[in-house]
């Protein structure tokens, strides 16, 4: 028999069933992992008379006791409708305990960057997600409704400020749509439960430029690359064998650089303003864990970019 579940703070962040959960629903389970690797299923009813906020409870057990998760048990029908990147599934032992089915398969996300140019009816078939580092490997969560409010460029920095590759992403399982925005997707393995390695990934970094380097641009070249950094975070650039690591901290021989976030980056690349300053950005992307750097007018040769650029009116 196969049981579905889902983490209560992923079930709270999901609109898409209408399921309340509180403190005294059968279905939310206290799941304990054994030194065998599988899981004892416990009522959370055995703690009602020390619970006031549930969420806080939850959060405070689970930091607290990474043994320990406090899930959803779902029906197969509720579990389809959900975001199926966190579905879990269990198989009920013969000691009546629960016993994680594993699927290691590779995952791609799209860059927040392509939400300008999705379409409605294709943003309708994606879910926004928090990828986030800890330790050497990627952590995927739902989205805090409340993470929207404000400004959006901001938290994401914030993100980016313990790693670069920290952000908003969009999840789908649409293969068209995913081999659209091909160009603008990271790569993931599961590894185990709840954690992901990088496989793929590529960013923009415009160089650090001297003041003297910019005095003779025109104001609409400024203005490109005033957009650029001024929505950019600070990245150090370690370069060995013309391999890169990309540190969020300043180490020895390491260079400044800015990465940028603007999420209309791309469509920037067709304006002729800033060709004066494409000398300054490159390309950097993920291979065997080490990035490869390419200039960004080699990218844009070979993604057809250059002979689109819009020149300026003869009149």
């Amino acid at each position: 028999m196969i049981k579905y579940f889902i983490s209560y703070k992923n079930l709270i962040n999901d609109n898409t069933i209408n399921k309340k959960i509180d403190i005294h629903s059968p279905e939310l389970k206290m799941l304990k992992k054994t030194k065998n690797g599988e899981y004892k299923e416990i009522p959370i009813l055995y703690f009602v008379g020390y619970v006031e906020n549930l969420l806080s409870f939850i959060d405070k057990i689970e930091n607290r006791k990474p043994n320990i998760s406090f899930m959803v048990e779902l029906t197969s029908g509720e579990s389809k409708k959900l975001n199926n990147l966190f579905i879990k599934k269990y198989e009920i032992t013969k000691e009546n305990n629960l016993k994680l089915i594993k699927d290691n398969k590779e995952i791609e996300l799209l860059n927040f960057n392509v939400l300008m140019n999705l379409k409605p009816i294709e943003a309708e078939k994606c879910k926004i997600v928090i990828l986030t580092k800890e330790k050497k490997d990627f952590t995927i969560s739902s989205l805090d409704k409340t993470f929207i409010n404000g400004n959006l460029l901001e938290k994401r920095k914030n993100l980016k400020k313990d790693n670069m590759i920290n952000d908003l992403y969009f999840y789908t399982e649409d293969e068209e749509l995913i081999e659209k925005y091909k160009e603008k997707t990271i790569l993931l393995k599961k590894i185990n439960e709840d954690k992901y390695q990088l496989l793929k990934h590529k960013i923009f970094i415009i160089d650090s430029i001297s003041q003297d380097r910019i005095s003779d641009l025109t104001s609409n070249t400024f203005r490109c690359l005033y957009e650029l950094c001024n929505s950019s975070i600070q990245v150090f650039i370690k370069e060995e064998d013309e391999e890169y690591e990309i540190l969020s901290e300043k180490i020895d021989n390491s260079k400044k650089g800015y990465l940028i976030l603007l999420e209309n980056f791309e469509s920037l690349l067709y304006n002729y303003s800033i060709e004066p300053i494409l000398k300054y950005i490159n390309v950097y992307e993920l291979k065997n864990r080490k990035y490869i750097k390419k200039p960004i007018e080699e990218y844009m040769k070979e993604n057809d970019i250059l002979k689109y650029i819009k020149k300026p009116s003869q009149n």
